[in-house]
């Protein structure tokens, strides 16, 4: 998988070329959607540690955004919220599904 085309997505070519170091030091790990999401997240705590950033728990992952595997707590793709899911959160989650999906 060619994951450093997603450093084009930075207009700072700095940031871009920080990201495409980072990648490189960490190839992909994506045996399995839980594998791709853990190593999303530790690709996500590198930039921001080096920001001086909090970083996010891996651990808590499918907590925040639910398992893959379970459709019915995570993903709804058809866009529906719950009644505890804010505007934001929905949106967040639409698109986490559909990257994944």
């Amino acid at each position: 998988m060619q994951m450093a085309i997603l450093s084009r997505l930075y207009p700072c070519k700095e940031c871009a070329d920080h990201f495409k170091e980072v990648l490189s030091a960490n190839p992909v790990q994506a045996g399995s959607q839980s594998e791709f999401s853990q190593w999303l997240c530790h690709i996500h705590n590198v930039v921001n540690r080096s920001l001086g950033k909090l970083v996010f728990p891996c651990q808590r992952v499918d907590a925040r955004w639910g398992k893959l595997e379970c459709r019915e707590c995570a993903c709804d793709l058809e866009g529906s919220s719950t009644e505890t899911e804010t505007d934001k959160q929905q949106e967040v989650t639409v698109f986490y599904c559909n990257w994944y999906y």
